[in-house]
């Protein structure tokens, strides 16, 4: 958009003016071919977890209808409990939200290990502190860059949805990522480095 402000005039391919608009619209048509890609990506928990955040956020829906989801997204309600992405109830069935997050949990002891619960991890983690989120990173690994496309999806989800609280979460792990990185990255190397032992 700030080629709108550095030069005098923008054009269509066929000469004529082109409006903020329809610039705008060919920037989100871009845009949601990317995130449809990053959606691929994803493992079929997440991908489940990612349709039923967007449809009902951490409301309580029919667990009828999770389950259909579930199969079209070529995973089972019973795979989505085990991964802890939410839970299914009295007929219904939730997402759970960060602040009910297991204490402790490390990705190296996650049997069932999903995108969705690093980018929750994550989320919650940098809630709390910058350092913690990188060390988290740091461990998450591969992982740690499908979670941050899923960050990406989701703030557009919870923005669109006039969720405040998760937009701003997810927008926040957005905007400092390459801090995380950076950090994540130097406690790799000070791990890494060789301790020089003291001989007494």
């Amino acid at each position: 958009m700030g080629v709108f402000s550095r030069y005098a005039r923008v054009v269509e391919a066929d000469g004529s003016a082109m409006a903020v608009s329809a610039a705008l619209g060919i920037i989100n048509d871009v845009l949601g071919e990317v995130l449809d890609g990053a959606e691929a990506e994803l493992d079929a928990e997440s991908r489940f977890a990612l349709a039923w955040y967007g449809a009902h956020g951490h409301r309580p829906g029919p667990s009828g209808d999770a389950d259909s989801v579930a199969r079209a997204k070529n995973t089972s309600l019973a795979a989505i409990v085990e991964s802890g992405v939410g839970e299914a109830r009295a007929g219904k069935f939730r997402l759970h939200g960060r602040g009910e997050l297991r204490e402790g949990w490390s990705p190296l002891h996650d049997d069932r290990l999903t995108v969705w619960m690093a980018a929750q991890h994550l989320a919650a983690a940098l809630e709390r502190s910058e350092s913690e989120a990188a060390g988290l990173l740091h461990v998450l690994g591969g992982h740690a860059d499908r979670a941050r496309q899923l960050a990406y999806l989701l703030y557009s989800k919870a923005d669109g949805a006039g969720w405040a609280a998760d937009a701003a979460a997810y927008n926040s792990l957005i905007a400092v990522w390459a801090d995380l990185r950076v950090a994540a990255a130097a406690a790799a190397a000070a791990a890494a480095a060789p301790t020089q032992q003291t001989i007494v």
